[in-house]
């Protein structure tokens, strides 16, 4: 009688006990989960597997974020110590990887953002007098809403405004600037509404996924073709480095849907484009950007991170050099150097780890400071410290000053 414990000896009882039965489903679940992303992990330090793309991405992030695994928990499940940490690194780094992309297409329009909001007004307010100038201007604003913060809507909108106004300027013969766009536009839907499909699809229902990897594979064909126009408009004419940005969205965008070995190469041909937009304006921390963008992309793929981590960060350093108080260009160093930070040998490549460190929470600090109402950036940088394994400065505590006559 006084033993807390109970034992629930009968089946029926267990069967009947819909809650329990709930949280038993439940923990399966996050189990399988869990066991799953620590095979993963495994097969990727041994070099057998890519990061998470997609929507096995997508699921695994949306298991993390309500499941809130913790080490205690895993501990159960796992067969090494390790699993969990490395289970909870390789995640992290696959999240960073789905970034990657929208780093490279905020960099290349950063020289543009003064006119963003005018060529918006252009397009509500005067299209009837707009020239087809205008349709570089959208191209713009499009890199810089990111379907990843909720705008997919919006890019398309502004998409289909471009091809209506290319079509009355022209009176419905369209010039290749709107045809690229178009081809976007199509990959864009195609993708969109397969990964839409999936993420709603049973979760035993083994043909969305298989829906889900033709329409990539027909988004993939469709961005190769953007990439393949934008590519002959550059060639035609080098001076003109608007088509040279369109080539590096649209080989990003080939890269995020094709196969592993056609994805590698587009990344190639990316840091190729982002090399020759930095060579022609070597100051312009917006191709700066692309670049690192396109070097972290890189890392991805290959057996050695390392060397494309480190050329990225450089040019992620660069950027804050000439833009020392954008929020953007100290995110985009964070996410990079992090990544640099956790997969270099920290016996081999101690005085990279000690740079890197230093850097970290002196750009991570700087972000605070600029944006001192964003909770986000203060949990970062707590983050970072405990990553890093070092203690954050203890808080300077105001000095009481002395009233009344000195004894």
């Amino acid at each position: 009688p006084d033993d807390p414990r109970y034992d629930i000896s009968h089946e029926s009882l267990i069967r009947q006990w819909v809650r329990l039965r709930d949280w038993v489903d439940a923990e399966r679940k996050s189990r399988n989960s869990y066991v799953e992303l620590v095979d993963r992990a495994g097969r990727y330090a041994r070099k057998e597997a890519d990061p998470l793309q997609g929507p096995e991405l997508r699921l695994a992030r949306d298991w993390n974020k309500a499941a809130k695994p913790s080490a205690g928990w895993a501990k159960r499940y796992s067969k090494h110590d390790g699993d969990f940490a490395a289970a909870m690194r390789y995640l992290k780094r696959s999240v960073r990887g789905m970034y990657a992309w929208r780093t490279i297409r905020i960099g290349l329009v950063a020289g543009t953002v003064l006119f963003l909001a005018a060529a918006a007004l252009v397009l509500q307010d005067t299209i009837e007098t707009a020239t087809a100038d205008n349709s570089a201007m959208v191209a713009s604003v499009y890199r810089k809403l990111d379907p990843i913060d909720g705008t997919g809507a919006a890019q398309r909108d502004l998409l289909n405004r471009t091809i209506a106004l290319n079509d009355k300027l022209t009176d419905g013969e369209l010039n290749e600037s709107n045809i690229f766009w178009q081809k976007i536009l199509e990959g864009d839907d195609v993708s969109d509404s397969a990964f839409e499909a999936f993420i709603n699809a049973d979760e035993n229902d083994e043909r969305a996924a298989d829906s889900y990897a033709r329409a990539q594979d027909k988004a993939a064909v469709i961005y190769r073709d953007a990439a393949r126009r934008a590519l002959e408009q550059a060639k035609a004419d080098p001076e003109d480095l608007a088509w040279f940005e369109n080539l590096s969205t649209a080989l990003t965008k080939y890269g995020e849907t094709a196969d592993p070995q056609h994805a590698e190469s587009a990344s190639k041909a990316t840091i190729a484009v982002n090399k020759y937009l930095v060579a022609r304006q070597p100051k312009n921390a917006g191709y700066i950007a692309g670049l690192a963008g396109a070097y972290f992309s890189r890392s991805f793929y290959g057996a050695d991170p390392i060397p494309n981590l480190v050329l990225a960060e450089q040019h992620a350093a660069e950027v804050l050099r000439l833009t020392p108080n954008d929020v953007e260009a100290t995110t985009r160093y964070i996410d990079i150097a992090s990544e640099l930070w956790a997969l270099h040998d920290p016996v081999k490549e101690a005085a990279l780890g000690a740079r890197i460190s230093r850097q970290l929470v002196d750009v991570a600090t700087r972000r605070v400071r600029l944006e001192p109402k964003e909770p986000a950036w203060q949990d970062e940088l707590d983050a970072i410290y405990t990553d890093l394994g070092l203690q954050p400065p203890a808080a300077q505590k105001p000095v009481r000053q002395r009233t009344g006559k000195p004894s």
